[in-house]
C-alpha cells in the first residue's frame, strides 16, 4: 500500500495481563486495569532508550513524529514512556488501535491463543464457537484509522502503540498481504518498535 507516512509499531511492554498468563481484551478491563507491570516498565524504558542511542534494530529519529495509542492501560503506559524518552507530545488516543477481542476466551488462559492463530489461518468469516473478532474485522478497523492519518498527515513518522494481534494486522495492510497469513510475519516482542511496511 502506498502512503505519505512512514508507520512504526510499537508493542506494548510486559502488563500485568502478560505475567499472569491472562487474556485482557475487553475494555472494560483493558482501558481502566492491566497496565505494565514493574519489570514491564523497566523493559520497555531500557529498550526504548535504545531507540535513542541507535543500539536497537530501529534508530528512530523523532524529529516530525506524531504517537498514536491504543487506550488500553498497557499500551498507553507505553507509549507514554516512549514520547518522554523522545521529548514527543503526548501520544493521541484512539479506540481502533484496541486489543483484539477475544470473545469467550476472555479472562481465560493465553495458553488458547494458538488455537485462535490456528483457525485464523484455516477458516473464512466470524468464529462462532468462541466469539473471536475476525481478522477482517481488525484489519478493517486498521486500515480505517490508516486512512484517517493518511489524510491528516503527510511526511510524517507516525507511531501506533498497540498489541501483538492488532500490529500483526496493521502490517498485513500495510503491505497488502492475507489477513489470514498475520502469523507468518514475525511476531513482535513487547515494547519493540518496528517499521510497518518490511523496510
Amino acid at each position: 500500500m502506498k502512503v505519505r507516512n512512514v508507520y512504526y509499531g510499537l508493542r506494548h511492554g510486559i502488563s500485568e495481563a502478560n505475567e499472569q498468563k491472562m487474556i485482557v481484551s475487553d475494555p472494560s478491563n483493558g482501558v481502566p486495569r492491566y497496565g505494565l507491570s514493574s519489570a514491564g516498565r523497566t523493559m520497555a524504558s531500557n529498550m526504548l532508550q535504545l531507540t535513542r542511542t541507535g543500539a536497537g534494530k530501529v534508530m528512530f529519529e523523532p524529529s516530525n513524529t506524531v504517537v498514536y495509542s491504543s487506550d488500553f492501560l498497557r499500551a498507553a503506559q507505553t507509549a507514554e514512556i516512549f514520547c518522554s524518552v523522545h521529548n514527543l507530545p503526548p501520544a493521541i488516543p484512539d479506540t481502533r488501535l484496541r486489543e483484539r477481542f477475544f470473545g469467550r476466551l476472555d479472562g481465560g488462559s493465553d495458553s488458547a491463543y494458538d488455537a485462535v492463530w490456528a483457525r485464523d489461518a484455516s477458516q473464512e468469516g466470524e468464529d462462532t464457537e468462541y466469539g473471536v473478532e475476525s481478522c477482517e474485522s481488525v484489519c478493517n478497523r486498521l486500515r480505517s484509522f490508516l486512512q484517517d492519518v493518511e489524510l491528516a498527515h503527510e511526511g510524517k513518522n507516525i507511531v501506533v502503540a498497540s498489541h501483538g494481534d492488532p500490529l500483526g494486522f496493521f502490517q498485513v495492510v500495510m503491505q497488502g498481504l492475507d489477513p489470514k497469513s498475520h502469523k507468518t510475519l514475525p511476531p513482535m516482542r513487547n515494547a519493540e518498535l518496528r517499521r510497518m511496511d518490511g523496510k
